[in-house]
């Protein structure tokens, strides 16, 4: 839901940062099982399974509500990160997931029954009435025909479809538990909380000695050598095709970006759209009656105020919204199709004339004023709107084809690493040669564990063929298998030398922050002398993080956790990041009593928990079992 991603992803890098580093860890191991096949731009289908294929309308109807959702949260940052968000390897593995449960729901004898089908629709919340029936098989295909692409048709396909992945889950995961000991031991583990004030000292703040002479490198190698410890890898000579070398000589004429509209209408389908804003006074669900009703109080005078003209929807929200995201711009959450939000908050904008305000409107989130702006009908996006994309869309099509086809060519006349050398003198490419290892950055190759599947996947002295990489397809010769080794201190001294700083930095952070300490005996004064910012943490878990320390250190860990921690108790740690001055300012020790009252909510959640693990483990068992044919090219043009 998009507000829920507005609302909850408040630290733009660290959003990036996971999305980055989870998106290619999971498709990593994803593509490793891809079985590439023709394809290209112009193909209907964007994978197959085991022969079954995933449309290609299926697939741009996805990507498309990913693009709006992250632009509409990153903003004006959108661009710089897009290349980042892999939102074709996104949707395509999403797609492909859901095809290969439905298939091996198939193959093991599961089928959906009208009766199942048709009880499914009729509980629909979304196809009730206002006396909580369901609305009638008429104003039903009406409803559907108006706002679901392809009608009822496609939508009672997705709906078995759905049903069918939900029975096929049910059977492989429905009977996990969780016994008591594990139960318990989780509960204590998530419910013993601290909160502190804190004041982090960075390490790069600190002055130190820059001079790191050979004993101290050496002895520091010698204490940590198992932390330079290199996996298994390969030695590979490459050369790349960049898109870039045809830059230059590709154009797409307006004729052509028009030609592409007229004969793609479905790309350029768009739902019945509206735009709001909203004001947010925050309330945590469980939040005691009283509190709920201040909160309710309060917002419906500041509704009341608005309708009566008393005050500026815009100021009220930059001054009160607890929805920071939006807030800075007035509250306003553009236009949104059905689907993106929360359904309270959705049913809301979408029952409200343009220009009216919502009654108030109750969420997960806490009350929301919302302010109906304008709407958009489902339609055709305006060629002129999508004239830029049409156009990126044309030129990449057209510079994958020109690279993909040189090289296929060059790839059909290189069987060994001699040929590999002897083809790239010949056409004037620059061959490189490294050693490429798992978890290692590959460098100006970007993210590409295709690539890296490819070279592990191929024996020493043969070659792979076109692997797609950053700027644009690289042929690989594979050398030599490279063993896992301890390196030379001389292989890794910049970055020993590094870690030598950094660690020289930290004490220097952590001395510094126990000087101020000792000298003023009370934490404000303390940080207050360190010059260094006081933050509130709120609860904190054990698997918590601390903003701004980079992590946790076991002495940190065992100071807030340990059992001499007590309110009032100051001290400080060492932390990845430099030092943490902190002082405790509540301790909750959770007990049976509270054990007892949320046992079967909190077992609930760890089943569920468990039984996710266990689908994604047999989904990588599945990945394997069939074949998966992925159109790369239709797949890449969301990928830059």
């Amino acid at each position: 839901m998009l507000n829920v991603m507005r609302e909850n992803l408040r630290h733009l890098k660290w959003v990036l940062w996971i999305v980055a580093i989870s998106m290619v860890l999971y498709l990593g191991a994803y593509f490793s099982c891809e079985r590439r096949a023709a394809g290209g731009l112009d193909a209907d289908w964007v994978a197959r399974v085991d022969g079954n294929p995933i449309p290609r309308d299926r697939f741009l109807q996805l990507a498309r509500r990913l693009d709006s959702q992250y632009r509409q949260l990153l903003g004006d940052q959108y661009e710089r990160f897009r290349p980042q968000l892999q939102l074709g390897q996104q949707t395509i593995a999403t797609l492909v997931d859901q095809m290969l449960m439905r298939v091996e729901a198939e193959r093991l004898g599961l089928a959906v029954t009208p009766q199942e089908l048709s009880r499914k629709i009729v509980e629909d919340p979304y196809l009730q009435g206002p006396d909580g029936k369901f609305i009638g098989k008429e104003r039903y295909t009406q409803f559907i025909e108006r706002n679901y692409r392809g009608g009822v048709a496609a939508f009672e396909r997705d709906l078995r479809d759905g049903i069918l992945v939900d029975k096929w889950k049910d059977l492989v995961a429905g009977a996990v538990e969780i016994d008591e000991e594990e139960l318990r031991s989780r509960y204590w583990e998530e419910n013993d909380t601290v909160e502190v004030d804190y004041a982090v000292v960075p390490a790069a703040s600190q002055n130190v000695e820059t001079n790191v002479d050979e004993a101290t490198l050496r002895a520091w190698f010698e204490a940590h050598r198992e932390d330079y410890r290199r996996p298994e890898g390969r030695r590979v000579k490459f050369f790349v095709l960049e898109r870039q070398r045809w830059l230059a000589e590709t154009t797409v004429s307006d004729d052509e970006i028009r030609t592409y509209y007229e004969d793609h209408p479905s790309e350029f389908a768009r739902p019945e759209q509206r735009r709001a804003r909203h004001i947010l006074l925050r309330v945590a669900p469980d939040a005691p009656p009283e509190t709920k009703d201040a909160a309710r109080r309060r917002a419906q005078a500041l509704l009341d105020q608005l309708r009566r003209g008393e005050a500026q929807f815009e100021a009220t929200a930059r001054e009160v919204s607890e929805d920071r995201a939006s807030a800075d711009r007035g509250g306003d959450l553009g236009f949104f199709g059905r689907g993106e939000m929360l359904p309270e908050f959705e049913a809301a904008v979408f029952e409200t004339a343009v220009g009216e305000y919502a009654p108030l409107t109750e969420t997960v989130h806490g009350f929301h004023i919302i302010q109906v702006l304008d709407s958009r009908p489902a339609g055709l996006v305006p060629l002129e709107e999508a004239r830029d994309t049409i156009r990126r869309r044309l030129l990449d099509q057209r510079l994958e084809e020109r690279v993909r086809g040189q090289a296929e060519a060059l790839a059909a006349q290189i069987a060994t690493p001699e040929d590999l050398e002897r083809i790239a003198a010949r056409e004037g490419l620059r061959v490189q040669q490294r050693v490429v290892r798992r978890g290692e950055s590959l460098g100006d190759l970007g993210s590409s564990p295709a690539f890296m599947d490819a070279v592990f996947a191929t024996e020493p002295g043969a070659v792979t063929g076109p692997v797609g990489v950053q700027q644009g397809l690289a042929i690989a010769a594979v050398i030599e298998a490279v063993p896992p080794d301890l390196p030379a201190l001389e292989e890794v001294r910049s970055r020993v030398a590094t870690d030598v700083l950094n660690e020289r930095a930290r004490q220097a952070a952590v001395e510094a922050a126990r000087r101020a300490l000792a000298r003023h005996r009370e934490f404000a004064r303390a940080a207050e002398a360190l010059e260094a910012t006081v933050r509130g943490s709120g609860p904190l878990r054990r698997t918590s993080v601390l903003p701004g320390t980079g992590g946790w250190s076991e002495a940190l860990r065992g100071a807030l956790f340990g059992p001499e921690a007590a309110e009032g108790a100051l001290g400080v740690a060492p932390v990845p990041s430099g030092a943490v001055l902190y002082r405790i300012t509540k301790r909750n020790r959770p007990d049976e009593a509270a054990f007892a009252a949320a046992r079967d909510e909190f077992a609930k959640r760890l089943r569920d928990e468990r039984r996710e693990a266990l689908l994604q483990s047999l989904l990588g068992e599945l990945r394997q079992r069939y074949t998966v044919e992925i159109n790369q090219p239709l797949v890449a043009q969301y990928d830059r």
